[in-house]
């Protein structure tokens, strides 16, 4: 009997963590009821889009934080922001949603079908479509994707005349129901490192074709600055303006 000693302490310690872990795991609705609440930073909001009640979201906020053994939220007025905790729940969620909805999608792959219509700029497209287009075929090769690529400005109005399912484009502040913010990015001057371009007067700019945002948005710069500017290359793609710098 004593012999066993070791392996029952093993299958005794080994069931105590089952247990414990069984108690602490947590549900995949939860951490997409948390994400969507971190995204539009509303209660009431994050209830519609899950299609619970508000008081559903609040019970399981309360229980990530049982999970968690500390608040993962504080809030201030109307702003959430994520404590430390919350920080390293926040990327294991996305992390776990993302997988679990990916093996969804896998083992139901073959009885989805269709065609799906994306708009996106050029240069948002050279850098988010080959990874992004790559795992979808992986997971639902009898899908086909209609991509088209154009200026935001054009883009917008394809969504709203349902000529494309989603489209990715910049925001020019324009009302309308269809828009969702994922992001807000810090934009850049770019130039040749070995040319002091910044100092030529009048400043040579390579830009996209009108209504491009970025043009309307460097034009109203240099303006407002009181900074003299001439367009010397002017085009629709992406590879023609690095060509160009």
């Amino acid at each position: 009997m004593l012999h066993n000693i070791p392996i029952l302490q093993t299958t005794i310690n080994s069931c105590i963590e089952k247990t414990l872990n069984s108690k602490r795991a947590i549900p995949i609705e939860f951490l997409k009821s948390f994400l969507v609440l971190l995204e539009n930073h509303s209660f009431s909001q994050t209830a519609i889009e899950v299609g619970r009640s508000q008081s559903a979201i609040s019970l399981q906020i309360k229980r990530l934080e049982e999970v968690a053994g500390t608040p993962i939220l504080t809030s201030s007025g109307k702003s959430l922001s994520l404590t430390q905790q919350g920080e390293i729940l926040y990327e294991y969620a996305k992390q776990i949603v993302r997988l679990n909805d990916e093996c969804i999608n896998r083992l139901d792959g073959n009885l989805l079908a269709g065609k799906i219509r994306i708009g996106i700029p050029s240069d948002f497209a050279i850098l988010f479509l080959p990874l992004i287009l790559g795992r979808f075929a992986e997971t639902h090769p009898n899908i086909s994707i209609d991509v088209n690529c154009e200026l935001s400005t054009d883009l917008r109005h394809t969504i709203d005349n349902q000529e494309c399912d989603i489209v990715l484009a910049l925001d020019d502040g324009r009302p309308t129901r269809f828009l969702k913010s994922l992001w807000r990015d810090q934009v850049s001057w770019i130039g040749m490192k070995s040319h002091e371009i910044h100092r030529i007067s009048p400043l040579p700019l390579i830009l996209y074709p009108e209504p491009c945002q970025y043009r309307e948005r460097i034009i109203r710069t240099l303006t407002k600055s009181n900074v003299p500017y001439r367009v010397l290359f002017t085009s629709q793609s992406i590879g023609g303006n690095h060509a160009a710098i």
